[in-house]
């Protein structure tokens, strides 16, 4: 035996290849040769690397590659927003966000998701077109799409843990749940149940539907990092810090970390499909451009071929 750390010798290099034939013997006695060579086979084919790229690269089983997949559709806040009474409508308003009760997207076809994102120009917040033009995207477009406040205050996506908990709190209490627990669904019911509620709680579902949707499904609202009144959400820039959300979201889908999307998509399609127009569109423009906007007519836009700038840019 060679003592430990010194090579080894021929003879014992010659020793460990026969205990390796010996072995492929062995399987080959235990399982039939056929099986035993496509086993071999499989493991000479497999990738050498392992890593956390190598696997999220990977497409995911039953999802084709044209396709952009979201990580949550807005399902329970265009519910929440169609049963909301008069009352509760007027509260809406009153903070700034009367123009987003006409939303009625209840998703973005991914098709059509897919080529607009890839075709985000982050650097100059841009939407290329094709033959070489492109779509501009500044706060005002954001204003134009979505209606939302532009106030005096500017505001950003927080790049710190979030430190204000006193409305997760509240949540929390009233749902029985822990503070990062509460869904969609428990902040539509917080939404529906009085007027206080609704003002913060508004903001909060929009939030998690149109501007940056929860990983995990879990409501984690970073808006309120700046809110401590319902007075002040109305004098808050929501349309810079859709943007905001946009500049720190897009890198992570576009260096291909991330087969989804978390940012503001209802924005980005719903300026594109406003500005760019389809020879068969069927929707009056008007304000917010978001507005009679439908799953059902933004398939319409499939097809690229024929579309052409809108008159109104």
């Amino acid at each position: 035996m060679p003592k430990r750390g010194r090579p080894l010798s021929q003879v014992t290099e010659a020793a460990e290849k026969r205990v390796r034939s010996e072995l492929d013997d062995a399987v080959d006695d235990l399982i039939p040769v056929a099986l035993a060579q496509k086993l071999r086979d499989r493991l000479a084919a497999a990738p050498p690397s392992t890593s956390v790229a190598d696997v999220q690269q990977k497409q995911v089983k039953g999802r084709k590659t044209d396709r952009l997949y979201c990580r949550r559709t807005p399902s329970e806040f265009l519910n929440c927003l169609k049963q909301l009474n008069p009352r509760q409508r007027r509260a809406v308003t009153e903070i700034g966000f009367g123009a987003v009760l006409c939303f009625d997207i209840k998703e973005i076809p991914s098709f059509l998701a897919f080529w607009v994102l890839n075709a985000v120009n982050l650097a100059r917040c841009q939407i290329q077109l094709p033959g070489g033009e492109a779509l501009t995207l500044d706060e005002e477009d954001v204003h134009l799409t979505l209606g939302f406040p532009r106030g005096p205050t500017q505001i950003s996506r927080p790049d710190v843990p979030q430190t204000n908990f006193v409305y997760n709190d509240l949540v929390a209490e009233r749902c029985q749940k822990g503070r990062f627990k509460m869904s969609p669904k428990d902040i539509s019911e917080l939404m529906m149940a009085d007027t206080g509620g609704v003002k913060i709680s508004r903001s909060s579902s929009l939030e998690n539907a149109l501007i940056e949707t929860p990983s995990d499904g879990h409501c984690k609202p970073k808006i309120l990092h700046f809110i401590e009144d319902a007075q002040d959400i109305k004098n808050l820039n929501w349309c810079g810090y859709v943007l905001s959300v946009l500049e720190a979201t897009f890198p992570s889908y576009a260096k291909g970390q991330s087969a989804l999307f978390n940012g503001p998509i209802h924005f980005l399609v719903c300026a594109y499909v406003d500005r760019v127009v389809h020879i068969r569109r069927r929707v009056i423009r008007a304000w917010p451009t978001m507005k009679g906007w439908t799953l059902e007519s933004l398939k319409q836009n499939r097809s690229f071929k024929g579309m052409t700038r809108s008159q109104h840019d």
